[in-house]
């Protein structure tokens, strides 16, 4: 239901402009509908339904009510005047935008497409791990096949450090093959979250204007704080076979993401309030707590990347010392 003579589409687009919320993305519809109802609250001098009334001294005070009020009059059965009390937005201070910066925050990433840069990353990693632990491998054990002798000896040496070394570069590409996926899924995770959150602002509204009366939904979510331990086997699990194309890992990758993310479980966030002003408060707070979340687990995953690296520096002494002694063993002979 969209606000009285309104429809499902705002007035004005600028916010979704702002959030830059793509026409395509699934988080579209509920922005505008939400939108809609945002705009509609933000301007009661347009209408003449939901405001805040504020009463002057000695009171003050500011109250929400269904319609226009009028000052009261001490003459019995004489029609009120047509200066109405003064008023303000129900949810006065709030610009429409605020509540649209989950959706903004990943609104744009193309990262759900088998064509993101993520999928050319991820076949890279799964192919630097399939080299490093299987070609070297076969590389050390099959040459050189038929050659003996001392200088035989050494380059089996030689063969054999660079496979160690390999091996733990591959060791590295194993942790990291599926940090480009896990990435993607808390975008997709916050993704689903801030657009059913928005869907049920939008419900709470439409209930909170049917009846006045205090409204309690339920924002039920992806559990985001999962991913950073999720597994993506149809997307990483050809590395251990071979080779792999890109082309592989994009045609599994949206599916793996909606199968992953929803396998997740569920986190639940109340938008729930007696009045307009506490229900907006309430999404508010729900998204203040999404985009937390996913942070946190941005920076868990980041962690894990630093930890590599850290790693692969260690490494790093491995080959350089391995580069000089092979430099002076060739010397040598």
């Amino acid at each position: 239901m969209a606000p009285p003579d309104r429809d499902d589409r705002p007035r004005d687009m600028t916010p979704l402009d702002t959030a830059a919320i793509p026409a395509d993305s699934r988080m579209r519809s509920n922005a505008e509908k939400l939108v809609s109802w945002l705009e509609w609250l933000l301007h009661p001098e347009e209408h003449d339904y939901d405001r805040t009334v504020i009463h002057y001294p000695p009171t003050g005070d500011r109250r929400e009510v269904p319609g226009p009020v009028y000052p009261p009059t001490d003459q019995p059965g004489t029609v009120p005047s047509d200066d109405q009390l003064q008023f303000e937005s129900v949810i006065e201070g709030y610009l429409a935008v605020d509540f649209l910066r989950a959706m903004a925050a990943v609104a744009t990433q193309q990262v759900e497409r088998e064509s993101s840069p993520l999928v050319v990353g991820t076949t890279a990693l799964c192919n630097l791990y399939y080299l490093g632990d299987e070609g070297m491998a076969a590389l050390s054990s099959n040459f050189p096949s038929t050659w003996s002798g001392p200088a035989s000896a050494a380059a089996n040496d030689s063969f054999t450090t660079i496979k160690n070394v390999a091996h733990q570069i591959s060791k590295a590409a194993l942790d990291l093959r599926e940090m480009p996926a896990r990435y993607a899924a808390v975008i997709t995770g916050l993704r689903d979250n801030a657009n059913n959150a928005a869907g049920q602002l939008v419900e709470a509204f439409e209930n909170r204007f049917a009846e006045h009366d205090r409204v309690n939904l339920d924002a039920l979510g992806i559990l985001v704080g999962a991913i950073a331990a999720a597994s993506f086997p149809a997307i990483v699990g050809g590395a251990t076979a071979g080779m792999i194309v890109e082309a592989a890992v994009g045609s599994v990758w949206s599916s793996s993401l909606t199968t992953v993310v929803s396998a997740l479980g569920d986190s639940a966030n109340a938008v729930a309030g007696n009045g307009w002003r506490e229900i907006a408060q309430s999404y508010l707070t729900t998204q203040d707590d999404m985009l937390t979340d996913a942070k946190a687990v941005m920076d868990q995953l980041n962690g894990g990347v630093v930890g590599v690296m850290n790693f692969v520096k260690r490494e790093e002494g491995v080959i350089n010392e391995f580069m000089m002694s092979r430099d002076a063993h060739w010397k040598e002979t």
